[in-house]
């Protein structure tokens, strides 16, 4: 998992997909194995792009006019084989752009088939982008496995996580959040996404005095962290490590 950098922007703009309410998600597949049904389900291409092709899997649905997540499968054996050449298919500023445009109008990417095989593959695949790192600083243990990249949480597997904004509560967030799995778990382990603008409309629909109560008041959110870091919880992360501290006194400042 990594994070690139946003700019903080007001709530009301939710509507659009890498706004504050909302994230932009990239995914890698599984060992690049193109037809890993583990990690996403079966996936076959639709349509030829110059260096990339869209696929289509079981889990999409159609959102907005678009199809959600967008996949796209590698255009040639090369990229398959070899880290480099998936690089080069993504550096060019005219290709970065327009995965750009695609990312902001379906909300989420799946990368599958390619050969990104390793934290070093997805390391070089995140930076080949060059958006700019977002530290992380949310209450869920993690650890760093190289260069850009971080653990998702070290909390046991079988302890669910619910949908949330990644570091919501920070008034710096990333704008897209990266996933890639090197080795998918023999049970479970699915990224579930939502659209969050989708959500909010629902309860507008179906709660609007909430929202309008929301909107007015805003959210006051009191955190409890422990003394300790605790990897039996998914938010166990002690507000030592939270707040990079051990002096209390510089910690409520």
């Amino acid at each position: 998992m990594t994070f690139s950098k946003a700019t903080p922007q007001k709530y009301s703009d939710r509507h659009h997909a890498s706004d504050s309410a909302n994230y932009s998600y990239f995914f890698t597949a599984t060992n690049s194995n193109l037809y890993n049904a583990s990690a996403v389900g079966n996936c076959v291409s639709t349509r030829r792009m110059e260096n990339f092709l869209e696929g289509i899997i079981g889990e999409q649905k159609l959102q907005d006019g678009h199809l959600f997540p967008k996949v796209l499968l590698p255009a040639n054996d090369s990229q398959k084989e070899r880290i480099a050449a998936v690089l080069q298919s993504i550096t060019s500023e005219e290709n970065k752009a327009w995965i750009e445009r695609e990312l902001h109008e379906c909300g989420a990417i799946l990368f599958r088939g390619f050969a990104i095989n390793s934290a070093d593959d997805f390391n070089a695949f995140v930076e080949a982008f060059g958006w700019e790192e977002q530290a992380y600083k949310g209450p869920a243990p993690r650890k760093n496995i190289v260069g850009r990249v971080w653990s998702a949480n070290e909390a046991p597997l079988h302890q669910h996580i619910f949908f949330h904004h990644e570091m919501a509560l920070t008034k710096e967030f990333p704008s897209k959040i990266f996933f890639f799995c090197e080795v998918a778990p023999p049970e479970g382990g699915e990224t579930a996404v939502v659209k969050s603008h989708r959500v909010a409309a629902h309860m507008e629909h179906n709660f609007p005095e909430v929202v309008q109560h929301l909107d007015t008041n805003g959210i006051f959110t009191h955190t409890l962290l422990p003394k300790k870091d605790n990897l039996g919880y998914f938010l166990g992360k002690s507000w030592q490590s939270h707040l990079q501290t051990k002096d209390p006194q510089q910690a409520r400042k």
